[in-house]
């Protein structure tokens, strides 16, 4: 009603000459001003007047500025207000009236006043009653400007090839360019159901669209984006064929809204023979049943006049559009149809050296001369993308992707921008690389107008690149191009430095500033770069040598300050600040810089002085929180607090200073005041994590520490990547003696096994001798593609003693906590009688950190509790997983039934797309297989026990795996190399590093060693397991400034060295927990990674991550025998590492009786895997421990073994043997006995390498990895006036099918010399076999340790 009754007042007829009487009453109301000073005036009557034109002066005004503003409100309000207005002065004119009656003398003024009111606000309120009535009856009719001159008259248009038999009434033939200007028929029907029809016909003139479905579906998606980009949001009811008589083309249904009317729109599009037609009915969506009705009626209506005529081209056909540079080296031609030349190229887009525009849509290119630098291709792309000022590190630069252009390849990136108008444009970004020429291929389109995307990359496709082999003239100082290289490298140059690489950051600074020697800030960022790289006095020259250029420029004078402090040169550092701070600079991050000086160099009191001139100048909020950390620094925290209150007071409230004063009373220890300030942030900034982890530092320091562990977890759901309240979240869980189990809390439900797995036997069997057993140990596993992987593990425990309570009182799982959630479904504890005597609660979980000083990993644990257990009980752990980004298909998973508890049933349980994987098992297994789901059940399954010697337990214990299916290691191989091309790419440094580090040897093998001997000497090794959450290495530049990185990072840079000194080399991945199951396919079987080196020695496997092996034995990495995947593009394939070499140790010992003590001096080489293991011993421990730990490897204070000397000179040389020089005593060996003295000689390296584990009963296989040789010459001194027996110098040997052994001893000049060699084969045999294989080492270490008989007189051999 409103809108009709604004409708009224703002008619034409009343508005006529409206600047004329806008004027007269705003002369009026300034006479009626003056009349309201006479105090003989009726106030009242002077009043309805004045508030009656008022009324009127809106209406006037609003209907002025409405075409300037199409405000939906102001068509409500206005009319109300000008209705309201009326009223109250027609009723303030009554009332005057009234009142001026009783002046019977006539002495007030006011009664024309009064009477021109009631007159005008009649005459006014008449006309809006009159409009409204009017506009009421009218309101169904469609307006006369809009009708055709024919309104009932349908059309026949030869030229597009259509006709269309009008309806009749109700329906009227309109205007159609009003309704839309591509329009050639248009008709309406009034009435309540209004409703509008337009047909849209095209012809194709350039061929793009011949006609039929594939053409129809085209049309149909550009016109939904079309009507999708004019409404914005829109509802899509359907989309589907509909023929119209012989017409078969596409029907699309949709609700939009339309100015805060909600409308619905039926369209028909088809394409034939070049023609191309649009019919388009629309409606108030309340009538939208009846519109779909008469729309489908209208469509029917339609016909062509002769469907076999093609269209005839509007236009011959236009000349194609080329670009060409010499230059530059590029070519392009394009359709010059669908492309013309933009006529605002120099303006637009000055960087582009050639462009193109089309139909919303537009291309470029932009070539950049390097000058010879070797930008990284990250960086490259950073910096061309800075010229459509799109930052690469934007989550909004997306799929990035390889791409190839002839012979070169390079990147491409998606973006999307929108414009001022808020239309949104879809980009393609290639950059590629040709020598020293460096291109940005760009194009973009209208994102609701698909279809374009793919002309726009036709005509990227269409661009030729070959460098050129000079540099392009216009790239000098001066020239039209330096501008925009000068932009580039300064981009490139922010990529670095933003990652704190200042020393790559600094030669493209300083070409961007050779450049543009005339731009200040690329001088700024030069110094910058210097400082960050710390080369303090380089950058104070460099700013020096410009100063007269640049006399006068603050920022500048100020960086040559701080570089003159840096530099050593303080006093007159701090003199050019003063010079520049407060009065000529007000730069907030420079004065920070300063004040960071004055404080660093202890001149507080100073830099006090200068943030309060400062704020004088300049009082900002930035330069408040300065001044209260100064105040803070010099230990005034209330002054600091003071200040805060003060700012707040003033400007009003802001999470910075709230956050500020709230850690100034922690500081002050006013934790108390802290939390009122905390409280406050939350209730103001409750979206704002920063308030909640400021309440918990506050309820921490109170020592509420559950309040504050929930502040913690409230902030961390709000940034969830906050490293920093991730780890004080886990201290303060800790400090409540709970662990971390805030990522427990989201329920997640469990995979049900069949319910026959999970019964309860009535008697389960028992297991003597052991502690406890698993009754069933089931995994439960729900995996469909895309949608879930979810893993649910049921542990249930019969409990027989207290040693078992203490074994089964907690549980542990791994998770990854960024790839996966995991959730305790339940925890209960049943009696004898199996009833539930406890339950365990989440709050009572939590997950602890797996990570080592020397490993890092993502992979945690989670630890669960379990309450009220006493022997007897049995107790249920339910834990369920599930993946944050469902895989696509199915992971690689190992299963192991056996573990080294027993175990009556071990269950695993496969549900969902079982189709898309595959299975294999230990010989005997086999799933029970339904339509959806595998069942595997194994029954009383091996005790693992750890027997010593064992091959890999995946080879004799029962196993299954699970993998998916269609999977290649050609493909898998390609897929990973594919992910991580951009680290591939060789690193500028990596050239002349190589050629530094591998020497000048003309043989491969020698520079490899040299390359990989540095890698390991160089890198200390420290980082994530490779696995299926951790495949992607740091690139070689950021390898090389950290110096520490895991197996991929040393791998990586080891293979880029090797390439660049001409070496072929590959990465190859590899399983050290066990064989790979080779018909199964996946990388996720692999969990390290090493190069191979197919051309050194027949194939070389080097782990230069592992410092205690020669880095050229690739038996000696502790593999051989297995195989790895070596990464070869389409040829990955998986090789054979080559079996462990010969291990050999060598012991020369001189042994000298006094007493009953031998004193040793030994000598002792190893090679091999023995050298490599030894070397691991003694590097893990501190140099002055190692004596002692040589001591336990010798035996140890149990054998009565003292190192006194240990030298190993070539400890941290892997490439040579391992020498040790040993000097040690041992007691108790020598003792009195029958007239002499009865002892055994040393032989420790030979127990130590020899020794077998005893047992009666062998389960698994037992294996020697690697062949052994160990040879030892012991020289014992027999004491003066003694004698050795006959029987010390028997000879002894023995062949066995596991060894073969001698020991001989001869005496000459008073030295018993027993000579000891022996060479232990390599192999794997039968558990059956083992008992032969330990009797045979124990008569090898019995003949070691025969007694030495020595004779004669006693006191002479055991006096000190």
């Amino acid at each position: 009603m409103t809108t009709l009754l604004f409708a009224a007042a703002t008619d034409p007829g009343l508005s006529f000459g409206s600047l004329i009487w806008i004027v007269a009453l705003l002369f009026g109301l300034f006479k009626h001003r003056e009349a309201l000073q006479e105090a003989s005036t009726n106030r009242k009557a002077i009043y309805s007047l004045m508030v009656v034109e008022i009324a009127a002066l809106v209406i006037l005004v609003s209907q002025l500025i409405k075409p300037l503003f199409d405000a939906p409100l102001a068509a409500i309000l206005v009319p109300l207000v000008a209705f309201v207005l009326m009223l109250l002065g027609l009723f303030l004119a009554v009332t005057g009236l009234l009142e001026l009656r009783s002046d019977t003398e006539r002495r007030l003024k006011g009664r024309k006043h009064a009477w021109w009111a009631v007159a005008l606000s009649v005459f006014i309120l008449g006309g809006m009653g009159f409009g409204f009535f009017n506009a009421l009856a009218r309101r169904d009719e469609i307006p006369a400007d809009y009708r055709a001159a024919k309104p009932d008259e349908g059309i026949r248009d030869e030229e597009f090839n259509f006709a269309f038999q009008h309806p009749g009434s109700p329906w009227m033939t309109m205007n159609a360019p009003r309704l839309n200007k591509l329009a050639k028929f248009a008709m309406a029907r009034g009435g309540k159901s209004q409703m509008f029809f337009i047909i849209i016909p095209e012809k194709s003139s350039d061929g793009e669209a011949p006609g039929g479905e594939e053409s129809t579906e085209l049309i149909a998606d550009v016109v939904a984006a079309n009507l999708e980009s004019g409404m914005g949001a829109v509802e899509k009811l359907s989309r589907e064929p509909h023929a119209v008589g012989e017409l078969k083309g596409i029907r699309m249904r949709t609700r939009a809204q339309h100015k805060q009317m909600p409308l619905t729109y039926v369209q028909w599009v088809y394409s034939h023979e070049g023609y191309a037609y649009q019919l388009m009915a629309w409606g108030s969506t309340k009538d939208e049943k009846e519109l779909f009705e008469e729309a489908d009626r209208l469509f029917a209506r339609f016909s062509m006049l002769d469907p076999k005529r093609k269209a005839a081209p509007a236009a011959a056909a236009a000349s194609p559009l080329t670009g060409h540079s010499t230059e530059y080296g590029y070519s392009v031609e394009l359709d010059g149809r669908l492309w013309e030349r933009p006529n605002n190229l120099a303006t637009e887009f000055p960087e582009a050296d050639f462009g193109a525009v089309g139909d919303n849509t537009s291309m470029i290119v932009v070539p950049i001369w390097l000058f010879g630098q070797e930008p990284a291709p990250d960086a490259l792309a950073h910096g061309l993308m800075s010229v459509l000022n799109v930052d690469s590190d934007e989550a909004t630069v997306r799929n990035a992707r390889e791409i190839t252009s002839d012979k070169l390849s390079g990147r491409a990136f998606t973006y999307e921008a929108q414009d001022e108008a808020g239309a949104v444009d879809e980009y393609e970004l290639r950059v590629f690389r040709d020598g020293d020429m460096a291109y940005l291929l760009a194009g973009w389109w209208a994102k609701n107008q698909p279809t374009l995307g793919a002309r726009v990359r036709s005509a990227l496709d269409a661009v030729k690149l070959s460098a050129p082999a000079t540099a392009p003239r216009s790239a000098a100082v001066g020239k039209a191009a330096a501008t925009t290289h000068a932009k580039v490298f300064d981009s490139i140059a922010r990529y670095y430095s933003d990652r704190e690489d200042f020393a790559s950051a600094l030669p493209w600074f300083k070409r961007a500033f050779e450049l543009e020697p005339g731009e200040p800030m690329l001088l700024i960022n030069a110094a910058a770069a210097y400082s960050g790289a710390g080369r303090y006095e380089e950058g104070l020259a460099l700013i020096n040598a410009h100063a007269k250029r640049f006399r006068g420029e603050a920022r500048l004078e100020s960086w040559r300050a701080y570089l003159l402090v840096r530099s050593g040169r303080e006093a007159e550092g701090f003199q050019a600040y003063a010079s520049v701070f407060p009065s000529r600079l007000t730069n907030e991050t420079h004065l920070r810089r300063y004040l960071s000086l004055l404080q660093e160099k202890g001149r507080v009191a100073q830099a006090l002085q200068v943030i309060q001139q400062y704020r004088k100048r300049a009082d900002s909020t930035g330069a408040t929180l300065m001044h209260a950390d100064i105040l803070r620094r010099k230990g005034v925290p209330a002054q600091a607090a003071a200040l805060l209150r003060q700012r707040q007071k003033r400007e009003g409230y802001t999470l910075e200073v709230s956050e500020a004063l709230a850690d100034t009373w922690l500081e002050a220890q006013k934790p108390k005041l802290a939390l009122e300030v905390a409280e406050d942030m939350v209730s103001r900034s409750a979206q704002s994590s920063r308030s909640y982890q400021v309440r918990a530092r506050a309820e921490y320091a109170l020592k509420r520490y559950s309040e504050a562990k929930a502040s913690l977890e409230k902030a961390l759901e709000l940034e969830p990547s906050s490293a920093d309240t991730r780890q004080f979240l886990e201290h303060v869980s800790g400090t409540l003696g709970q662990g971390v189990n805030s990522v427990l809390k989201t329920p997640i439900e469990e995979v049900a096994l069949p319910p026959e797995l999970v019964a309860r036997s009535d008697k389960p069997a028992r297991a003597p001798g052991h502690n406890g057993q698993y009754l069933l140990r089931a995994t439960a596993i729900s995996f469909v593609k895309g949608k879930e992987l979810r893993t649910t593990y049921l542990r249930r425990v019969q409990v027989h003693n207290a040693a078992g309570v203490e074994r089964f009182n907690t549980f542990e799982f791994e998770l990854n906590p960024l790839s996966e959630e995991i959730f305790v479904n339940r925890v209960e504890v049943r009696d004898e009688q199996g009833r539930v005597v406890a339950r365990g609660k989440v709050e009572d979980c939590y997950v602890s950190d797996k990570a080592s000083a020397q490993q890092g990993t993502q992979r945690r644990t989670l630890v669960v509790p379990v309450p009220g257990l006493k022997p007897g009980h049995t107790v249920d752990v339910v834990v369920t997983r599930r993946d944050i980004t469902p895989p696509q298909a199915m992971r690689f998973l190992e299963q192991d039934f056996s573990t080294s508890i027993p175990t009556s049933r071990a269950v695993l349980y496969v549900r969902g797309d079982v189709d898309a994987m595959q299975w294999r098992a230990s010989p005997g297994i086999k799933p029970v297989q339904a339509p959806d789901a595998w069942t595997f059940v194994v029954e009383q399954p091996a005790l693992y026990r750890d027997e010593g010697l064992q091959p890999d337990y995946q080879e004799y214990l029962p196993m299954a795996w699970l993998a998916p299916v269609g999977t290649t290691w050609e493909a898998e191989g390609t897929d990973y190399l594919k992910s991580i091309a951009a680290q591939l790419v060789p690193a500028s440094t990596v050239k002349a590093l190589a050629a530094k580090e591998g020497g000048t040897a003309r043989d491969e093998a020698t520079r490899a060693a040299a390359l990989a001997r540095w890698v390991q000497k160089s890198l200390t090794y420290r980082g994530i397991l490779f696995g299926a959450r951790a495949r992607i290495p740091h690139a070689v530049d950021e390898i090389l400034g950290n110096r520490t990185g895991d197996c991929k990072d040393h791998s990586l840079l080891l293979h880029q060295l090797l390439g660049a000194a001409g070496i072929p080399s590959q990465l190859a991945l590899v399983r050290t927990g066990g064989p790979v199951v080779a018909d199964t396919p996946s990388l996720d079987q692999f969990d390290h990674m090493v190069v191979y080196l197919p051309t050194v020695g027949g194939g070389t496997f080097v782990d230069a991550t592992n410092k205690f092996i020669a880095p050229m034995s690739s038996g000696e990495i502790g593999l051989g025998g297995r195989e790895a995947l070596v990464l070869d593009g389409t040829k990955s394939r998986l090789v054979r590492i080559p079996q462990s070499a010969l291990s050999h140790v060598r012991a020369e010992r001189h042994v000298r009786l006094q007493g009953t003590t031998l004193h040793v001096k030994e000598q002792v080489t190893l090679t091999g895997d023995h050298a490599s293991a030894v070397r691991y011993f003694l590097s893990s421990e501190e140099p002055s421990e190692r004596a002692e730990q040589m001591a336990s490897m010798l035996g140890g204070s149990r054998a009565g073994v003292s190192v006194t000397t240990l030298e190993a000179p070539d400890l941290e040389e892997p490439e040579r043997p391992l020498t040790l020089s040993i000097e040690y005593v041992v007691r108790g060996r020598f003792a009195s006995a029958g007239g002499g003295i009865v002892g055994q000689l040393p032989s420790p390296w030979e127990h130590n390498f020899l020794s077998t584990r005893g047992t009666e009963r062998r389960d698994s296989p037992f294996e020697m990895r690697t062949p052994l040789v160990i040879e030892s010459v012991t020289h014992f001194e027999v004491p003066s006036g003694q004698a050795v027996t006959a029987q010390d110098l028997e000879e002894r040997s023995g062949t066995t099918d596991h060894a073969e052994w001698k020991l001989a001893s001869r005496l000459a000049d008073g030295v018993l010399t027993r000579d000891f060699r022996i060479r232990r084969a390599q192999g794997r045999f039968e558990a059956s076999r083992y008992t032969a294989f330990k009797d045979a080492m124990q008569a090898v270490l019995d003949a070691l340790e025969q007694r030495v008989s020595l004779r004669g007189p006693t006191s002479a051999a055991v006096q000190e």
